[in-house]
């Protein structure tokens, strides 16, 4: 198979990592911090701190009038621990005077 013959193939999707979004919104003097995270055509979001997770099957539904969380128990449970992982902290690149990549 050529190279054309690959980019019409819809039957091989491209694998991307998961990203991990963190935005704000601003309105007036108040900021709405939301976080998402998206793998392959799932979207999970919280829309706001003290809002439960949302998700949403992009390829199905692009506008995300439909949320999934429910009806999708295992795509829920995979894309909220990556989204868990992806939210910790990173550690600090200086402790007790040494990078990190000093230690051993």
């Amino acid at each position: 198979m050529g190279f054309a013959g690959h980019l019409s193939n819809r039957s091989e999707k491209l694998r991307r990592p998961a990203k991990h979004f963190k935005f704000g919104l601003r309105f007036g003097t108040r900021t709405l911090l939301r976080t998402a995270l998206r793998a392959g055509d799932w979207k999970i979001v919280r829309p706001k701190p003290s809002a439960p997770l949302e998700l949403y099957h992009l390829g199905k539904d692009p506008k995300e009038a439909q949320n999934l969380a429910a009806s999708e128990p295992q795509a829920f449970k995979r894309l909220s621990t990556l989204l868990a992982a992806a939210r910790t902290e990173p550690r600090p690149l200086k402790s007790e005077g040494k990078a990190y990549w000093d230690e051993p």
